[in-house]
């Protein structure tokens, strides 16, 4: 497969104000990923976890401080806009909320005329037709304003304007967060037959690890900034690492499921902010933690191919045949 957009040790920090000062807070903590052609990828985290801002680096919306990124084996870190048209039309985000992206006053109609033009496209009926029934939309919604149609209608307006452009990456970040559980599954199929008509590859961003399966084959598990663990979709799902990503599938309702079943991975603490100066930042949430978590960060290493982690657990079961791993989880699992 074909590596379309990669990025290379890229990082981006804020600085933000709080009761104790100005403190940075690093959104994007030298990340490295890539994506391939037709492969799609998701990217799950809890909130304040930086994917959105990840994704927003993706598409060049928000530049990082370090690091390359580089599309068809073009680096692009950097670049102004000028020097980006072909960028800008090939890889497109579409936003949570679809209302703060649509411009109040413009009817449906001229809004994917409006993105068709940007893409070098004389607007007509036909197409702006066309592009309504890629995301299962009437014409007869073409001269209705956002405020005139419901939440799930205008995500796919949201949508249907960004296929205008003709794009072969677009990146989604919660896309169906805002929308009522009823239209999530129209939307998610919606995309799954976006995916399959248009051939365009999808790098689907969200904090809800039930939606995965049905949109991405890739994934990347990100906490405090950092990717913690990558890996198919399949894996992750069957056999997750990193006691956080076990903890996100805990979190997932389930009738069947203990209540309790989150708190064995990720201890339950007044401050989730709290962090150590050194070492591993999910030391103080983590239900796993070994004695050296805490003083020393764990590298994103292979555990096997295509499997990567950053977790002293599996760093513990190579030095020591995995006694010390295997007691911690075997103590946790008698909790």
């Amino acid at each position: 497969m074909t590596v379309m957009l990669e990025l290379n040790n890229v990082s981006k920090s804020f600085v933000k104000k709080t009761g104790q000062g100005i403190v940075r807070i690093n959104a994007v903590d030298n990340v490295s990923l890539s994506v391939t052609e037709q492969s799609n990828v998701g990217i799950i985290g809890e909130s304040g976890s930086g994917k959105t801002t990840l994704g927003r680096i993706m598409t060049k919306l928000t530049e990082p401080d370090s690091g390359l990124i580089t599309y068809r084996s073009v680096n692009v870190t950097g670049k102004k806009r000028k020097k980006l048209s072909e960028f800008r039309r090939e890889v497109q985000m579409i936003f949570q909320d679809p209302y703060s992206s649509l411009d109040p006053r413009m009817s449906v109609r001229a809004a994917i005329a409006d993105f068709m033009k940007l893409g070098g496209n004389e607007p007509d009926q036909e197409h702006i037709s066309r592009y309504l029934s890629m995301v299962n939309l009437d014409d007869d919604i073409l001269d209705k304003r956002p405020r005139d149609i419901s939440g799930g209608q205008r995500q796919r307006v949201a949508v249907a304007r960004v296929l205008a452009l003709n794009p072969r990456i677009i990146v989604a970040d919660e896309p169906v967060s805002a929308l009522d559980v009823s239209i999530r599954s129209q939307v998610l199929t919606m995309f799954q037959d976006i995916r399959r008509r248009a051939g365009i590859t999808f790098v689907y961003i969200t904090h809800d690890i039930s939606t995965l399966p049905y949109v991405a084959e890739q994934m990347h598990v990100m906490y405090r900034g950092r990717i913690v663990e990558s890996c198919d979709i399949r894996s992750l799902i069957s056999e997750p690492l990193h006691p956080y990503t076990m903890g996100l599938l805990a979190a997932v309702p389930d009738f069947n499921k203990d209540t309790a079943d989150i708190s064995r991975h990720i201890k339950s603490t007044s401050d989730v902010d709290m962090v150590p100066e050194h070492g591993c930042s999910f030391y103080y949430r983590c239900a796993h933690a070994l004695p050296v978590c805490k003083d020393v960060d764990p590298p994103l290493a292979e555990q096997e191919k295509g499997r990567l982690v950053a977790c002293h657990l599996y760093g513990s079961r190579e030095a020591s045949n995995g006694e010390e791993a295997d007691d911690h989880f075997r103590n946790v699992e008698k909790k």
